[in-house]
């Protein structure tokens, strides 16, 4: 299991327990804390939960790739060099004690 901190955007930390190998945007979507869950809706049944997060710079991060960059410009408000799109991010025993931040998630700005 992974232990992560998560700050909600009024700035309180939520802890998050998550498997080893799962996506961070599933973890918050399916937390039994309704804060984190509707943080991270499902956008379509094919690709699932959703949620903007931004690392703490602690965490190394991998480049976005163009499509990545994308999708990220499509969904969220309020880019920093550390936001990622939370089904991005594959939980490893590394990110346990990471602490990540909710951002603004804008699923329909681009209909």
């Amino acid at each position: 299991m992974v232990a992560l901190t998560v700050i909600a955007p009024d700035g309180h930390r939520v802890p998050l327990l998550a498997r080893v190998g799962s996506k961070l945007s599933e973890a918050l979507g399916t937390s039994v804390n309704p804060e984190l869950a509707g943080a991270a809706p499902v956008l379509s049944p094919k690709h699932g939960h959703e949620a903007h997060v931004r690392v703490a710079h602690t965490m190394p991060l991998p480049e976005l790739d163009a499509d990545e960059a994308r999708q990220l410009q499509l969904l969220a408000e309020g880019l920093h060099p550390d936001s990622r799109l939370a089904s991005t991010i594959v939980l490893t025993p590394d990110w346990s004690g990471a602490v990540v931040s909710l951002a603004a998630l804008q699923p329909y700005k681009s209909l």
